[in-house]
């Protein structure tokens, strides 16, 4: 009687135990597909491409300066910035041909307001294209570079203003048709801290004035 106990006893044992090792063992298997499924939805988050803000390019500009808020058109060729409120197509127009037919730009050299060759030759041609036209009077505006003082570059721009209308009165251009201002380094046709950049900015403008 011992003994049949004895077997039942160990053939319940040993019926738990399988019972056991088949839950284990699916228990493990379920473990292992979602353990699998984390890592393919956490791959699946790593490649994705997450897009990226792209800042739009900003539009071109007038250089920077203390340009009057007044003065609008910027002009790139030139550097000219002219009053809104005084210009018209005529003048545009009559500037254009001067630039066109002289040229209306001159450069000087560093600390200098001295007339160079090249500058004499442009300077003649103006004074042949203003005998031509008698009706115009012109403006020369003499602008400077970025070094040195303010009080200082005026004074320079107005002593290069002053030598191109001294050169064309001397040409036979009336002195009565020609004004002068300094700019000095207040508007710089390039916007630079090199030659490059000052070389351009040390010039005269004949600026047509306005026509009424």
């Amino acid at each position: 009687m011992t003994m049949s106990v004895t077997g039942e006893f160990e053939q319940t044992k040993s019926s738990r135990l399988m019972k056991f090792g088949r839950a284990s063992v699916m228990g493990l298997t379920l473990f292992a597909v979602a353990a699998c499924s984390s890592d393919d939805a956490m791959e699946d988050t790593a490649t994705t491409e997450v897009p990226t803000y792209q800042q739009p390019e900003q539009p071109n500009t007038a250089p920077s300066g203390s340009v009057d808020q007044g003065y609008l058109d910027y002009d790139p060729r030139s550097g000219y910035v002219r009053d809104e409120t005084t210009s018209d197509p005529a003048t545009e127009a009559t500037q254009q041909s001067l630039a066109r037919e002289a040229g209306d730009l001159i450069y000087f050299a560093l600390n200098s307001h001295a007339l160079s060759d090249d500058t004499q030759r442009t300077l003649r041609r103006q004074a042949l294209w203003l005998r031509q036209n008698p009706q115009t009077t012109v403006t020369i505006e003499g602008h400077c570079d970025e070094r040195g003082t303010r009080d200082y570059n005026l004074a320079l721009g107005d002593r290069r203003a002053n030598s191109v209308r001294d050169y064309l009165v001397s040409l036979g251009v009336q002195a009565n048709r020609i004004a002068t201002t300094s700019y000095g380094k207040e508007r710089p046709i390039a916007v630079c801290s090199s030659e490059i950049c000052w070389s351009k900015n040390r010039r005269a403008m004949t600026a047509v004035n306005v026509m009424f």
